[in-house]
């Protein structure tokens, strides 16, 4: 509960800090996904195929996030 007080008083606007928080939880996916790519590509055929791709996409969101941030932090007033 302390990380989470402390986290929040970087951010001037409460939209900001769920975007960041939703930000931190694609970036969890994208390394869980990474970390599980070796072993599973024997074991689920597709995954080889599947996984690039969801990075991609997880990568645009991420960079839709950070921008989001930004706007709101800096832009909007």
């Amino acid at each position: 509960m302390g990380l989470d007080i402390n986290l929040k008083s970087y951010f001037k606007k409460d939209i900001s800090y769920v975007l960041f928080n939703v930000l931190l939880v694609i970036f969890g996916i994208s390394v869980i996904l990474r970390l599980f790519y070796g072993p599973f590509c024997g074991i689920i055929p597709y995954w080889i195929e599947l996984v690039p791709k969801l990075e991609i996409f997880l990568g645009g969101i991420s960079v839709l996030l950070i921008l989001g941030v930004l706007i709101t932090e800096y832009i909007l007033k």
